[in-house]
């Protein structure tokens, strides 16, 4: 979830080449552009059906279908054995398996094994160098490099640890058994816990605080990184679960399919954004992702507003990870799936 990068120019004249706002679709018939400005061919492109301006010139279906200006979710991985968990990079999706596999998948490959005969892998991250996953079955956590194999044990001595953060200087995770909030560096230094809530869940972090989820105590709290004083942002939520941060807010979903919510990340009123699910959530600089109850892909604008439908898979997701351009999600079932769609 990277925010693309401004521009600006000083002094006189132009300070990059000129953009177009010229509406491609003016002049042509309903559901069709001209997308490459040439007036030779016309309005040569069917929004309706072109996969690679569905809806919009340019926008990509990434290898899924374009049906009525909608791209179709793609199967990335099938038979995946209760892959709940899941992580992606701008080149590659990552995620666990309940038969002890850690895969990773590129764009139009099949899966690679990443590591293998872990410990019961639970929850995946990733930063610029290594993917990171937690083993449930005996409280340690390994990483293997983004593009390499093989696991190595940078963490241990934990009772249950439920979700990972990391980025390139640190990492974090809930305990769900001792409810322990740890934060580690990743040049070495001695891991901290910095706060302990009972029933810890959820997990996002930011350059100066981790935030996490109590889901049966039902709030939403933070604690910096460097140790501190434990801060209640909002109370007596509903199931609150997965965690995600975008500008000054902290949105989370919840278990029991009461909808996302957005809390200041300095603590307030959780505001609803949608009347239900919450299944898996991301977010990136417009919009809030989420899974809904049915096994739809959804999205909502940060502040609130329509729902929009992306895809569906045959059940419940289970975690969503976001690129730049795509949408991943998981079904944990015994025969599950790995999906994506284009955003």
């Amino acid at each position: 979830m990277v925010p693309p990068e401004g521009a600006g120019g000083a002094g006189g004249g132009s300070s990059g080449p000129a953009t177009s706002t010229v509406d491609p679709t003016l002049g042509c018939d309903p559901g069709q552009a001209d997308c490459n400005g040439a007036a030779a061919d016309g309005c040569e492109v069917d929004l309706a059906s072109d996969a690679a301006s569905c809806g919009a010139c340019g926008h990509g279906c990434q290898g899924g279908k374009c049906q009525s200006g909608l791209c179709q979710p793609v199967i990335v991985a099938t038979g995946q054995a209760y892959a709940v968990r899941l992580a992606a990079t701008e080149t590659a999706v990552y995620w666990t398996s309940n038969d002890g596999i850690v895969f990773r998948a590129h764009e139009g490959e099949a899966p690679a094994m990443v590591a293998v005969d872990q410990p019961n892998p639970g929850d995946i991250a990733v930063n610029s160098t290594h993917v990171y996953w937690a083993n449930l079955g005996d409280g340690t956590i390994a990483r293997a490099p983004l593009e390499g194999d093989g696991a190595e044990v940078v963490a241990e001595g934990a009772g249950h640890p439920w979700t990972l953060a990391v980025s390139d200087t640190r990492l974090a995770w809930t305990d769900y058994q001792t409810g322990d909030v740890t934060v580690m560096p990743l040049d070495g230094g001695a891991k901290m816990v910095v706060a302990t809530s009972q029933g810890a869940w959820g997990l996002a972090m930011d350059a100066t605080h981790v935030y996490w989820t109590t889901l049966f105590a039902k709030q939403v709290l933070r604690a910096p990184i460097a140790g501190g004083a434990t801060e209640t942002l909002s109370k007596d939520l509903s199931s609150p679960s997965d965690l995600a941060l975008s500008g000054d807010r902290v949105f989370f979903g919840t278990a029991s399919d009461a909808g996302v919510f957005a809390v200041p990340i300095t603590g307030g009123a959780a505001a609803a954004l949608t009347e239900n699910g919450g299944f898996g959530i991301g977010a990136d600089d417009e919009h809030v992702y989420f899974g809904e109850y049915d096994g739809r892909i959804a999205r909502v604008p940060l502040g609130g507003g329509d729902v929009q439908v992306l895809g569906i898979g045959e059940t419940t997701p289970s975690d969503i990870a976001l690129t730049k351009a795509s949408v991943y999600w998981a079904t944990g079932t015994e025969n599950g799936l790995v999906m994506k769609v284009a955003k």
